[in-house]
């Protein structure tokens, strides 16, 4: 399985998964939303929601560009996680459930 990472202000990196993604969201100025695939038929799938440390470094319109390039080159990868290559480091990326209506 592969991975990214996002650096993190703090200096540590936060790991998803790059296998099972459906979806990767426009970016937003705050945040940019990565979808993985329904689990086990229930009707309800992933959401990762990666927020911003700094939203003024956000004026680079290929954010959604740069998350999609780095899964491509993660999935199916068994290495290291490969870094999303976002202009300013991010501030958290957290994990809901999103039932599908």
């Amino acid at each position: 399985m592969g991975y990214i990472s996002f650096l993190k202000a703090s200096g540590e990196v936060d790991l998803l998964p790059a296998e099972n993604v459906i979806h990767v969201s426009t970016a937003s100025a705050t945040e940019i939303n990565i979808d993985y695939a329904p689990m086990f038929g229930t009707g309800i799938y992933m959401r990762a929601e990666v927020t911003y440390a700094s939203t003024s470094g956000v004026t680079n319109p290929d954010v959604r560009k740069k998350v999609n390039a780095a899964i491509e080159l993660a999935n199916g990868a068994s290495g290291p996680a490969i870094p999303v290559g976002l202009p300013t480091l991010v501030t958290s990326v957290d994990i809901e459930k999103v039932e599908i209506p």
